[in-house]
């Protein structure tokens, strides 16, 4: 959520932003999944489930952004930001306490329509689309935050070389951003992978919170 609206501030187009933060979150994934995997955190049949959801409804997304203009993909992101915003001040327990549902049909075939539309918004802008799959697993089949986090890293890492190849194929990636978004972010993601447990997830959400609600104000009042 953090990094297209600060590529936004920096100066970078949006179609570009968009695009070069895809090769940065390859790097967010890749490092988090392996941390995860080490610690032996990962549900691989929850995992695929998302990746299939999510990259189908991604394809959606990936091509509404390049049919957008860059005013009106700027305005786009710093509403999508707030609003996305408004879903974790409301859900401030989101992930904290465990639930103890038991998995249905039902609950497969309502999570994979989420996931679909979630992969929609995310091949769109992205932010927040980590938190709203936890939010699934949580309320459909009382998983953990930190379960969520760890099942949901292998299909955001192959849902990002999958839009971030497209973006390269429409030529719409600024490489030296990119690569540098991707070594940042693999170290970043990796200690946080690394900490999880430890840094603790109210802390990091305040920070989170009042750092994504200055930057989406900012894009929303500096024209375009």
């Amino acid at each position: 959520m953090i990094m297209i609206p600060a590529l936004l501030l920096l100066g970078l187009p949006a179609h570009h932003a968009i695009a070069s933060s895809r090769v940065g979150v390859i790097g967010m994934g890749l490092a988090s999944w392996l941390e995860f995997h080490r610690q032996r955190k990962i549900d691989y049949g929850i995992a695929a489930f998302i990746t299939l959801a999510l990259v189908s409804g991604s394809f959606v997304g990936v091509h509404m952004v390049l049919q957008l203009s860059n005013v009106l993909l700027k305005k786009l992101i710093a509403v999508l930001t707030l609003l996305s915003l408004l879903v974790l001040l409301l859900k401030p327990e989101a992930g904290v306490k465990k639930l103890n549902k038991k998995p249905t049909i039902l609950s497969y075939c309502i999570s994979f329509l989420l996931l679909f539309f979630i992969g929609i918004y995310a091949g769109f802008f992205g932010g927040i689309s980590g938190s709203l799959v936890s939010l699934v697993f949580i309320f459909l089949f009382g998983h953990t935050f930190i379960q969520t986090i760890a099942n949901r890293k292998p299909a955001f890492s192959l849902f990002a070389i999958t839009n971030a190849a497209i973006f390269l194929l429409a030529g719409k990636v600024i490489y030296d951003v990119a690569f540098s978004l991707l070594a940042g972010a693999f170290i970043g993601s990796w200690i946080g992978a690394h900490y999880a447990e430890k840094i603790g997830d109210r802390r990091i959400k305040k920070m989170f919170l009042f750092m994504v609600f200055l930057m989406s104000l900012k894009l929303l009042l500096g024209g375009g």
